[in-house]
């Protein structure tokens, strides 16, 4: 599940940013071509809810990296239109809500 959900917030990312953001999911030592994302899922969770249902929560880690010389600017801007394309994302066929 997790990975598709990271599926689902890396397509939001391409339809808002284009494919000159590059986005990854594993550490890249060397060669970081910026801008860029980096996704990870932090603190999973599960808990029993109602008879054999379960909530989960995940959290998502989303660096950017900057291009630009305004790099707190720019992370700013960036920051804003992530709140919005992030909102609702299409997780195998359903509609998740992001906060």
């Amino acid at each position: 599940m997790i990975n598709s959900i990271i599926a689902a917030i890396t397509t939001c990312l391409k339809a808002e940013f284009g494919s000159r953001y590059k986005v990854h999911m594993e550490e890249k030592k060397q060669g970081l071509m910026e801008p860029c994302f980096f996704i990870s899922c932090i603190n999973p969770d599960s808990q029993l809810f109602l008879g054999k249902h379960y909530m989960r929560k995940n959290q998502f880690c989303i660096q950017y990296f900057p291009e630009t010389e305004k790099k707190k600017q720019e992370c700013y801007s960036i920051a804003e239109r992530l709140l919005l394309c992030l909102r609702q994302i299409t997780v195998m066929g359903a509609m998740v809500r992001g906060t």
